[in-house]
């Protein structure tokens, strides 16, 4: 019973459809950004990537005791976030609330070797999506824990 009543509820998961989306703003740490975003009838979850940073660092250190000794390293960083949305209604035109919060990850290898990950502030708005999950466009409204508000808008398509 335990097996059937899980198999139910995620019937309706099923019915949503994966999108892509170009954000201005989204995910909320970048400027632009690449988005995916699962459109459900009621709910949505996006996940995007705004940042990407790859270098390959080789620098000569400073000591006594060694002179000219190099240090290299190659580093990537990627920044992105998470948020999800409430529709209120169904059809072509969509009232949203949503919260989300972003995310970072950093590592380096070679002489300075390590790997880090945090969070960024939450956040949380109010939006329009426009259209279908075929093809769509949004623009919302948002303020985080600073206080601080933005805008986020963007335009995308199904998968």
């Amino acid at each position: 019973m335990l097996a059937a009543a899980a198999l139910l509820g995620a019937t309706p998961a099923a019915a949503g459809e994966w999108t892509a989306n170009l954000g201005w703003h989204n995910p909320a740490n970048s400027t632009y950004g690449l988005n995916f975003l699962w459109f459900g009838s009621e709910f949505g979850f996006e996940a995007g990537i705004g940042y990407v940073d790859v270098k390959a660092d080789s620098k000569e250190e400073d000591s006594t005791t060694t002179e000219g000794k190099k240090k290299s390293s190659t580093a990537i960083h990627v920044a992105g976030g998470l948020d999800g949305k409430y529709f209120f209604t169904a059809g072509k035109v969509r009232p949203y609330l949503q919260a989300g919060f972003g995310l970072g990850i950093g590592a380096s290898a070679g002489d300075d070797t390590g790997a880090s990950a945090g969070t960024g502030g939450g956040y949380g708005g109010l939006g329009l999506m426009f259209g279908s999950p075929a093809f769509y466009a949004y623009a919302s409204y948002n303020i985080n824990g600073s206080k601080d508000t933005f805008p986020q808008a963007g335009i995308g398509i199904g998968l």
